[in-house]
């Protein structure tokens, strides 16, 4: 949370910069939030280890190990990709 308690956009933050609406095949609808991070820079800063020593990327590499990842393994082999 911000200083003054009150959410803000960016550092430390995610936030939704998109929101798309399919239909599966089996009829359901879903929605999936995107966050745009290929628009964001930052100057050549390695962003893959916090300032807390935490590899970000343990946030989502469980994603990625999953059966029904979305994501075309034949395109992209490995998570570190």
């Amino acid at each position: 949370m911000a200083k003054n308690s009150e959410r803000t956009r960016g550092s430390n933050f995610t936030s939704a910069d998109a929101i798309v609406m399919f239909e599966r095949k089996d009829k359901r609808w879903k929605i999936v939030l995107i966050e745009w991070k290929y628009t964001e820079s930052y100057g050549g800063t390695f962003l893959k280890i916090a300032d807390c020593g935490k590899d970000r990327t343990t946030i989502y590499l469980h994603l990625f190990d999953k059966i029904n990842c979305p994501i075309n393994k034949e395109v992209l082999p490995d998570f570190d990709s």
